[in-house]
This record gives C-alpha cells, sequence and structure tokens, in this order.
C-alpha cells in the first residue's frame, strides 16, 4: 500500500492539531480509499514523519500512543492532474 500517497491528506486535516511531542500517533477515518480498496474503521499509524501501518478497527491501535479521531471524515490518496499543460 503506498503510504505516502496517504500522506497530503492527513498532513493538511492534522498537522495543526497533531501532538508534538509524541514520537509515534494513530489518526483514525471513517473510511480510508488507497487507491484500490476501501478500509472501514481505517487507523494509519504515523511514526515522527512517516506513514508505518494501516489497520482498521479497535485492534489497530497500539496501547498507549495519541490518537487523532476523524472518523467523520474519509480519507483519500493526493489526487493529482498529471495531464496540464
Amino acid at each position: 500500500m503506498p503510504f505516502r500517497t496517504i500522506g497530503c491528506l492527513v498532513a493538511l486535516l492534522v498537522l495543526p492539531a497533531w501532538p508534538t511531542s509524541a514520537q509515534t500517533s494513530a489518526v483514525r477515518f471513517g473510511r480510508l480509499w488507497d487507491g484500490t480498496r476501501v478500509v472501514i474503521d481505517a487507523v494509519v499509524i504515523v511514526d515522527g514523519d512517516r506513514f508505518r501501518a494501516v489497520g482498521s478497527g479497535d485492534t489497530a491501535v497500539p496501547a498507549g500512543i495519541p490518537v487523532v479521531d476523524l472518523r467523520a471524515y474519509t480519507a483519500v490518496p493526493g489526487l493529482i492532474d498529471v495531464h496540464t499543460h
């Protein structure tokens, strides 16, 4: 799964509220489209400035890390128009 493609949307939505002291965090979305399928109740694990894993449900959230709850939203990969002149 291309974790970098999710980065643009997550950065735009999360960085203003991102916990600055935590190295590893989880971001929860209601849905996440990865370019091929939809993940329901998606959890994106972010370690520093890297996306480490995508899972689903409560079991995908490691114990003791901060969680940014964006379950009201759907995450999509960055959409880029490569056919511009």
